[in-house]
């Protein structure tokens, strides 16, 4: 079933040209962190790559970029993430997609994944 059709639900988050404050350094939970104005966060609107994206400098171990986005999901519904990540400089770093599981309420719900496999870049 295409839920995007059938219910009219949106399940990309805000573009990175709306601005960093809609992105979280931590779960994407309301009232954290956001990138705006962070010195080692910006958005490149003419990246030949992405066309407009959003640029990190790593400054910790595991360095975090979620969207302040809830993403509705039914019964018997599955939600595919992709991803598309690109090293300017520096080491090659491991990456991860991850989201934070939320029940009504802002709980959160167990025994669901909450991150895919490790990719280490290479080139």
């Amino acid at each position: 079933m295409n839920k995007t059709i059938t219910d009219g639900i949106v399940f990309t988050p805000p573009k990175f040209v709306f601005g960093l404050h809609h992105w979280s350094s931590q779960d994407g939970t309301p009232g954290q962190d956001d990138y705006d104005n962070e010195l080692n966060a910006a958005f490149v609107p003419a990246d030949q790559d992405f066309s407009g994206c959003s640029e990190l400098t790593k400054t910790q171990a595991v360095q975090k970029l979620r969207a302040f986005y809830q993403t509705p999901l039914s019964p018997g519904c599955y939600l595919r993430i992709r991803t598309r990540v690109k090293l300017v400089s520096g080491a090659f770093p491991t990456v991860s997609i991850a989201g934070w599981p939320g029940a009504t309420g802002n709980v959160h719900l167990t025994g669901v994944n909450e991150a895919g496999p490790v990719t280490s870049l290479n080139t």
